[in-house]
């Protein structure tokens, strides 16, 4: 709670930098061309399908985020952490067993 209100005036302070140095007045009529949605629907359609290895990052990076968020969840529910008798860390999450 100490440096929530430091770090939020920070950010709107950096904000405002950013808005008075780098936006001009035609800055909205350029970037509606790109935030258009139909622009943006025809920039995914000519992404195309989403390839394997694509999809096999997805996953695994999906797993990684599921398995940080309940390594421990509360003082109450155990996680996933409790069966390495607390020495799991963040980093545990990471770690791969090597194969031959």
């Amino acid at each position: 709670m100490i440096g929530f209100p430091l770090a939020l005036f920070i950010f709107f302070a950096l904000w405002g930098i950013l808005c008075l140095f780098y936006c001009t007045r035609d800055s909205r009529q350029v970037l509606s061309a790109y935030l258009d949605k139909a622009h943006l629907k025809r920039e995914l359609e000519l992404l195309g399908p989403m390839a394997f290895a694509e999809k096999m990052v997805l996953t695994v990076f999906g797993m990684l985020i599921v398995l940080w968020m309940i390594r421990s969840i509360t003082e109450d529910i155990l996680g996933w952490g409790a069966l390495f008798n607390g020495h799991a860390g963040d980093g545990t999450v990471s770690v791969r067993i090597p194969t031959q």
